[in-house]
């Protein structure tokens, strides 16, 4: 088949969003074309091609739809499939847009016990595939062997940044697990490179090379739980913190968040993981499930919440050879296995993309195209 696929560069600073789009063009059997929505060139001919596939770098960056593009998805009536990521926030505002370019499928990273309260009204038939935020790219097996685990300068390695309040609880998460840990560690006089600053985030190249000097990576589930179906909360909840820019986020989540957030759970495993898995790295994770890739004390060192156990963390960070046990197992069973590589999640879209019909279909119910 010929493939248009719809990309935006604009985020490829973060290695993972530039190997998600890369990893059709590199592993797919079909013939794929890409169109650079920084490129703004749209009078490409839709109908020379067999399918048109939209990554979720693209949906992330339009706050509205350009009509010109609506209009061609409308004209064009082969088989049309979106890439979603960030569902609370990208396809909520793009439902309007999303409807009358007429998709075919949706691929989400919604867990499926939640797909009838994301997908709905609509959206009630629309055809689903589940998928990871992200997977392995292959110039993550190409570096060199992971570094020796007592060679290492840091005990406990972290970035992150604080977020807007509008996501909740969960993506707070990210951000106070490195507050707490580095006060922790400083108090201990524990070796920890941690900062939860922007000018302290890391890309490119240093980023591997930040985690291969790193015992340990400090780990928390991705995504964010608050769903703003109205349209109404987000907005209000805006408008209160340019009237109060002091306000603390829980003062901020009882005023707005309470009733929305963690209604539908969205959490799941970040493609850092296994960025740092195949850096030989050991896991400290807040405990959830991430998304049944990782398990406590087989791949990761579980922390609990409250930080009730963080003096036994802190042990086990002694341990030099628990760590590289730790390691290895889980560079083996999530990396060196295939199970999570591009390769093998590009294989099987490439298979559910053969089997649309040519034509678009009206469905009647929701079919789940991929166990």
């Amino acid at each position: 088949m010929n493939v248009l696929f719809l990309v935006s560069s604009s985020p490829y600073y973060t290695n993972t969003v530039r190997d998600y789009d890369q990893a059709f063009s590199l592993y797919s059997r079909h013939a794929v074309t890409v169109l650079d929505l920084m490129a703004n060139d749209w009078t490409i001919d839709f109908n020379r091609f067999d399918l048109v596939l939209v990554s979720y770098s693209f949906f992330s960056c339009v706050d509205v739809i350009d009509p010109l593009i609506v209009k061609k998805f409308r004209m064009f009536q082969g088989p049309k499939v979106g890439i979603f990521q960030d569902e609370y926030t990208y396809f909520l505002r793009a439902r309007e847009s999303l409807l009358k370019m007429g998709f075919t499928l949706f691929i989400t990273c919604v867990p499926r016990r939640f797909w009838r309260d994301v997908f709905r009204d609509e959206f009630a038939s629309m055809p689903l595939v589940q998928a990871l935020t992200g997977y392995v790219p292959e110039n993550l097996l190409q570096l060199p062997p992971p570094r020796p685990i007592a060679e290492r300068r840091w005990h406990i390695g972290y970035r992150s940044r604080l977020v807007p309040f509008r996501y909740g609880r969960l993506t707070m998460e990210k951000y106070t697990i490195g507050v707490e840990m580095r006060k922790r560690c400083e108090e201990r006089g524990i070796p920890a490179n941690i900062d939860v600053t922007t000018a302290g985030r890391i890309y490119g190249d240093a980023w591997p090379a930040f985690i291969r000097d790193c015992r340990t990576m400090l780990m928390t589930e991705s995504g964010s739980n608050v769903f703003d179906f109205s349209g109404k909360v987000i907005p209000q909840l805006n408008r209160y913190l340019a009237e109060h820019p002091n306000a603390s986020f829980e003062a901020v989540h009882k005023l707005f968040l309470e009733d929305i957030d963690d209604k539908i759970l969205m959490n799941q495993i970040s493609p850092k993981a296994f960025e740092t898995a195949a850096m030989g790295t050991a896991l400290i994770c807040f405990e959830g499930e991430y998304s049944g890739v990782i398990k406590p004390d087989i791949h990761y060192i579980p922390l609990k919440k409250d930080y009730s156990n963080v003096d036994e963390v802190f042990e086990k960070l002694r341990d030099t050879d628990l760590l590289e046990t730790l390691a290895q197992r889980t560079r083996d069973d999530i990396i060196l296995s295939g199970r999570y590589s591009y390769q093998r999640y590009i294989a099987r879209v490439d298979g559910i993309l053969e089997g649309l019909p040519r034509s678009q279909p009206l469905y009647k119910t929701r079919r789940s195209l991929w166990n």
